[in-house]
């Protein structure tokens, strides 16, 4: 098990987004090998179905982890507006947008 779990490390250190999404496509086909165990195999299915997700964040190496942090750190479960990228917090309006920065969540909350 330890091989295919350096194996998929080893795709998020890859820097080339196409080398990345062929290595993607032949780690996914290998781990639905049927000589695996049914864990190993679902991995497989599971970068296959984020092929896209996965190929993205090597196109841009961003993610929307700032903007979850926001949702979680903010103490006011539910507080955020989602749809449109606006949240209410004290009685005020803030507007954040995603970024691959990490939010100033003190700001958030003035």
């Amino acid at each position: 098990m330890a091989r295919r779990q350096e194996a998929v490390r080893f795709l998020y250190a890859i820097p080339n987004p196409d080398f990345a999404a062929r290595y993607l496509d032949e780690l996914a086909k290998d781990l639905q090998d049927r000589e695996f165990p049914p864990e190993v195999r679902s991995l497989g299915r599971t970068l296959k179905r984020w092929r896209t997700q996965i190929v993205a964040w090597h196109r841009s190496r961003a993610t929307n982890g700032p903007a979850e942090a926001v949702i979680l750190w903010s103490g006011h479960g539910g507080v955020f507006d989602v749809a449109d990228g606006a949240g209410r917090i004290g009685g005020g309006r803030v507007l954040w947008s995603v970024s691959s920065r990490v939010p100033d969540v003190a700001a958030l909350l003035m």
